[in-house]
């Protein structure tokens, strides 16, 4: 009988989570989620070198813009990366490569 109120308690606690991004249709994809991540670290080293004078949030907003996804989107992606650290990882780690490989 005690193992039946632990299921409902436990059950209730699990519904009162947050609702996370289950499937691929919640976040940008891969690929296109990189190249963003690539502008954004080429706008940011092109207004270091004063070459370009944007602020970030602009930035972001028209290169999200350019690829067709709102900031919701966005900060969705962003969420599920930060909380799956090793997959957040391997992306930075190509981005990383790419530019280092470009110079």
């Amino acid at each position: 009988m005690e193992w039946r109120y632990l299921l409902i308690i436990n059950l209730f606690f699990l519904s009162c989570l947050p609702s996370s991004p289950k499937t691929s249709e919640e976040l940008i994809p891969r690929t296109i989620f990189k190249e963003i991540l690539m502008e954004i670290e080429n706008t940011q080293l092109m207004n270091q070198n004063k070459i370009l004078n944007i602020n970030d949030s602009i930035s972001l907003n028209t290169i999200l813009m350019e690829k067709n996804y709102s900031l919701e989107f966005y900060n969705k992606t962003l969420e599920f990366y930060i909380k799956n650290p090793e997959l957040f990882l391997s992306i930075l780690h190509e981005i990383k490569d790419s530019i280092s490989n470009s110079n």
